[in-house]
């Protein structure tokens, strides 16, 4: 889980939604709680960049005072509610996809030679980011693969992290435990004389048998 960017300094002019995540949210509040103060836009604009080195447009003060918008923006709707296909996401993430971030994306990407799997991810990552369509799946010549490639800084910051972290989503129920599990061997698995996966993560591994042993499935060492 590799990522790299920059970021717009706190200092800089333009609409709220292109400055970072946790600026945007860390002055959602205070904004509203001067207006409900009686100031005036110029004067919050002063008092949010005398407290927090922001300087906000008349703009982007009228967007929140008026509760047009979340300061999470248009592609944030992630809320981390343990679901079948959350736990399939994970999986992914765990397996063949990527996370990326550059300047304000943060993306999810799956490049797969294996279309039915391309078509399940981007229904899922759909379905929890509250999308009414699924994602586009794009085919890359160049890479031999179908590509499906989602953002939203939530959702790839609660994926980029310590794996261990995220269990109780995968362990929640039966549902997510077998979600995770498709998605974990759509990414790693192959069929020989069995089914076998492959992964450098030992304590992924593991967790990966003791999920198929509670559902009473042999596995070997």
């Amino acid at each position: 889980m590799r990522s790299s960017g920059s970021y717009m300094t706190a200092s800089q002019r333009g609409s709220g939604n292109y400055l970072p995540l946790d600026t945007r949210m860390q002055l959602y509040a205070p904004v509203r709680e001067l207006a409900g103060l009686g100031l005036s836009y110029r004067q919050i604009q002063d008092a949010v960049l005398k407290a927090h080195q922001v300087r906000l447009s008349k703009s982007t003060i009228s967007v929140r005072v008026n509760g047009l918008h979340e300061p999470t923006g248009r592609l944030n709707s992630f809320r981390p509610n343990p679901t079948p296909e959350l736990a399939y996401v994970i999986g992914v993430i765990l397996g063949d996809g990527n996370l990326n971030i550059h300047g304000y994306n943060a993306e999810l990407i799956l490049a797969v030679a294996d279309h039915d799997f391309a078509e399940e991810f981007s229904r899922c990552l759909a379905k929890i980011l509250r999308r009414r369509r699924p994602y586009k799946i794009r085919r890359s010549e160049r890479k031999d693969r179908w590509v499906v490639q989602g953002s939203s800084i939530l959702l790839y910051k609660f994926l980029n992290c310590d794996w261990k972290s995220l269990k109780k989503w995968v362990e929640h129920c039966d549902r997510c435990r077998g979600a995770f599990l498709r998605a974990f061997y759509d990414s790693e698995g192959c069929i020989s004389d069995s089914l076998v996966i492959y992964n450098t993560g030992k304590e992924l591994i593991r967790l990966v048998k003791k999920l198929l042993e509670n559902l009473d499935i042999e596995t070997g060492p």
